[in-house]
């Protein structure tokens, strides 16, 4: 399916676009067996696509004015178990944000048509399709091009960092990166929105590196979870004990010094 915005960044944009990245992934998904796996696909392909349908009706006094069409120029990029959904769209400050809220009530309609406790209390299970999802979401330059399918792709830091935001979320949980977080907040008409956010500094990722991240934690969404993400929760302890150890090492150094002299 062509896109008139995205042929206009591949030829006329050296392939770069200010990018809007949600990475989502379905989590437990490798606990069940494969027919329920394919069940939970066909269910979140169910939910995605009402969500992308929902955020492009929320938009469409951009879209009208902006000549794009969402169904042609939201990119979405499987990836087994879950999917990327980019928005190449400049002036939409919310639109990631506001999209996972829909994707994550859509996946709380579906669960909870059909109850089960096993997929309650383990977060899985074989005689269902209910499912859950973490999210990470990222914002920055990206590089749009064709790939083998001929179908739009994205390369850059943005959808990697999205990705490692991801893997450090736990079910139902959204967290952002730096930019995301300090675009929404600055740029949205919403003075308490900052409110909404729970920091968390110095979170390792892939490969050593040390970022910020931003969880939306609203506490009125039924649909969310509001945790603090057992990964920051065990670095900020590992750290702790570190210092904790390093301290106790220097004291008992000095003493041992003292009583030398």
């Amino acid at each position: 399916m062509s896109s008139t915005m995205l042929e206009n960044i591949l030829s006329n944009r050296n392939r770069t676009a200010n990018l809007k990245v949600v990475f989502v992934d379905v989590t437990s998904y490798s606990k069940r067996r494969s027919i329920t796996q394919a069940e939970v696909i066909d269910a979140f392909m169910v939910a995605l696509d009402s969500a992308i349908t929902g955020i492009s009706q929320q938009y469409v006094r951009y879209a009208q004015d902006n000549g794009s069409d969402f169904q042609k120029d939201v990119i979405c990029l499987p990836s087994g178990d879950g999917a990327a959904i980019v928005f190449p769209f400049d002036g939409t400050h919310d639109i990631h944000l506001q999209f996972c809220k829909l994707l994550l009530q859509n996946i709380y309609e579906h669960n909870g048509q059909n109850r089960c406790a096993k997929f309650e209390n383990n977060g899985w299970c074989n005689c269902h399709d209910n499912y859950n999802i973490s999210v990470g979401v990222s914002e920055g330059k990206g590089i749009l091009y064709k790939d083998v399918n001929n179908n739009y792709n994205v390369a850059g830091n943005v959808i990697n960092l999205a990705a490692r935001l991801m893997s450090i979320a736990e079910k139902n949980q959204i967290l952002l990166s730096e930019e995301a977080y300090s675009q929404l907040v600055d740029m949205v008409d919403d003075p308490y929105l900052d409110d909404k956010f729970t920091h968390y500094h110095d979170v390792y990722i892939k490969h050593g590196l040390k970022i910020t991240v931003y969880q939306y934690t609203p506490r009125d969404c039924c649909f969310l979870n509001c945790e603090a993400p057992t990964k920051v929760g065990m670095q900020k302890a590992h750290r702790t004990s570190t210092l904790a150890r390093d301290r106790f090492s220097d004291n008992e150094s000095l003493l041992q010094l003292a009583t030398e002299n």
